[in-house]
């Protein structure tokens, strides 16, 4: 069942089938005004501090925030810095931020997302890399078929680890 719309004069809001949360939209896609903030039953949370890490801690299943859906290109993140942590559209230099396109892919070719309730300390130096975290939530690539939507939060097993280094910042999952 794909998600279900609703309008309102303030935003546009999406709930998912099956799901504990929602979504409210402000602003428009692909501007620096755009965000996307999530709800549970009780009212607007926090991604990064409200759901739980773990969808069932004895089967070891995890909670994934979507942020990009496979097959776009719009590089979306939480925000560690703005009230109730929405998701919004990473910026360099001033300029929103896309990932190019990668023949005969479009955009990222998985879902990507983040385990609430975590972060990498830009403080700890691995001894291994002597890279540091990046200051973020874990990433997570989520490498299913379906695309899920931004803002989901979507159950996860983790099959593994993948050593990132994002433009030299970064070496994580």
């Amino acid at each position: 069942m794909p998600p279900r719309l609703l309008f309102s004069p303030r935003g546009v809001y999406r709930s998912f089938a099956m799901s504990a949360y929602s979504v409210c939209e402000r602003g428009c896609s692909n501007t620096n005004g755009y965000r996307m903030f999530i709800k549970s039953t009780s009212g607007p949370i926090s991604p990064f501090h409200d759901i739980p890490l773990h969808s069932d801690k004895q089967k070891n299943i995890f909670n994934m925030l979507v942020e990009i859906p496979r097959w776009t290109n719009a590089k979306m993140e939480i925000c560690k810095e703005e009230f109730m942590n929405p998701i919004k559209q990473d910026v360099k230099n001033g300029k929103l931020r896309f990932v190019n396109n990668i023949f005969p892919h479009k955009g990222y070719i998985w879902n990507y997302g983040a385990l609430p309730q975590t972060w990498e300390d830009p403080n700890h130096q691995d001894p291994n890399t002597n890279a540091k975290g990046d200051n973020d939530p874990i990433d997570v690539c989520e490498i299913g078929s379906k695309i899920l939507s931004r803002g989901s939060v979507v159950p996860v097993k983790v099959l593994g680890i993948l050593a990132m280094i994002d433009e030299g910042k970064q070496w994580g999952s």
